[in-house]
């Protein structure tokens, strides 16, 4: 099991960069588009449905309590009836007990049927506007809250190990998982807001069937219902909202969520820099020196230039693992042939700086460090095996030129 850990970490994290990274470029972009289309189309979302959600309301009250005003009626009749049966002489006539028990029959039966039309007449039923509504921004909450906890983990596998100094980049990924946790935690305090209402409005219902006479418990109903409906309504909002400042945050702070240090690009800004200023800094030594005639400006010139010719070397290093890094991160062919033609052409500008460098100080070392290496042991044979390579080229410089003007 600990050899194929390894292995199952690699591919759960590549599983979650590549999850996340579908998320930025496809789903909230695709989101967002679909989440517009509603609020502008959709007849839920607009004001007047929430007019409508309060008539909801208040017709479903008028008809509650016109079937209580029915049911007192039938009642008042049945007792009417009941007091005429009572007050009709009694004939003397024997019934026998057979009549008696079909008669108590149908009497149950009948009272039965009359509780079960009562029950259907006074069910209250639930706002159906609210529900519909709900419905709909109902699974856009949890996929949200879904899309968070995959970016939280995707940031979470980049949080370096803690270390003193060059923190900004750890901080700017704690302001962003922070930002979603947040966002998180309003999708699942807005569902549990919708079961809250519910419950809410039962228990005003039950003391509206039990305290008829109060008017403010019908008004308060009202008030609740046309509340939840634009309640809901903003929610459709704050999800649009929370996906733009989603794209918003993690798109501008990109590099520093991936690669909170910015070791390998501040080192090749660093590197690039540095041979840059050194190589300016060597060609005006040397500009100087022969316009002064002056050795010494020259041997600064070469100093420098081999300096140069390191942090060339370096720079080279640098340079390539940063391209490594930024074809990893790059997403589809024709992004990272753009990166890969990028850092082409910066190596191929590093080569060529490097050959004229190397091309200066072999052709300056001799004269500038001359008397100084005629002081050192072997010195005189090292400028001659130097004059010697000096001929070589130059020789191999006149025989191309006089193959060239040949065949012309």
């Amino acid at each position: 099991m600990a050899a194929e850990q390894p292995q199952f970490i690699n591919t759960y994290r590549s599983e979650v960069c590549s999850s996340a990274k579908e998320i930025l470029h496809q789903t909230i972009p695709n989101k967002l588009e679909k989440l517009d289309e509603l609020i502008e189309t959709n007849a839920m979302l607009q004001v007047g449905y929430c007019d409508e959600a309060r008539q909801f309301s208040v017709d479903s009250l008028e008809k509650y309590e016109n079937a209580l005003k029915e049911m007192e009626a039938e009642k008042q009749m049945e007792e009417e009836a009941a007091d005429e049966d009572d007050e009709v002489p009694v004939k003397k006539t024997k019934i026998d007990a057979s009549s008696e028990v079909s008669v108590g029959l149908s009497k149950s039966k009948a009272s039965q049927m009359s509780e079960g039309a009562v029950d259907e007449r006074l069910r209250i039923p639930v706002n159906k506007h609210i529900v519909d509504l709900y419905n709909i921004l109902k699974p856009e909450l949890i996929e949200l809250g879904q899309h968070c906890q995959q970016l939280k983990d995707w940031i979470t596998i980049h949080v370096p190990r803690h270390e003193d100094g060059n923190n900004f980049g750890v901080e700017v990924q704690e302001e962003a998982l922070n930002e979603l946790q947040a966002i998180k935690e309003e999708t699942t305090q807005t569902i549990d807001e919708q079961s809250a209402y519910h419950i809410a409005r039962a228990n005003i219902m039950e003391k509206i069937v039990q305290e008829s006479n109060i008017e403010d418990l019908k008004i308060f109903v009202l008030d609740e219902d046309e509340k939840q409906c634009r309640r809901l309504r903003n929610v459709a909002m704050t999800v649009r909202t929370n996906y733009t400042t989603i794209l918003d945050v993690i798109t501008k702070n990109y590099d520093r969520l991936t690669n909170p240090r910015g070791n390998s690009d501040a080192s090749v800004i660093g590197a690039t820099t540095a041979a840059s200023l050194l190589t300016t800094a060597a060609a005006l030594v040397v500009f100087f020196s022969y316009k002064c005639d002056s050795i010494e400006f020259l041997q600064t010139g070469i100093i420098l230039y081999y300096i140069t010719i390191f942090l060339s070397l370096v720079e080279a290093i640098l340079l390539f693992c940063a391209f490594g890094r930024a074809c990893c991160d790059s997403q589809g062919c024709g992004s990272r042939l753009n990166t890969f033609l990028t850092y082409v052409v910066q190596t191929l500008l590093l080569l060529l700086q490097v050959m004229v460098i190397i091309f200066i100080c072999i052709y300056g070392t001799g004269p500038a460090f001359e008397n100084i290496i005629k002081d050192t042991d072997g010195g005189q044979e090292l400028l001659d095996k130097l004059e010697e390579a000096q001929n070589l080229a130059n020789e191999g410089i006149q025989r191309h030129e006089f193959t060239a003007s040949s065949k012309n």
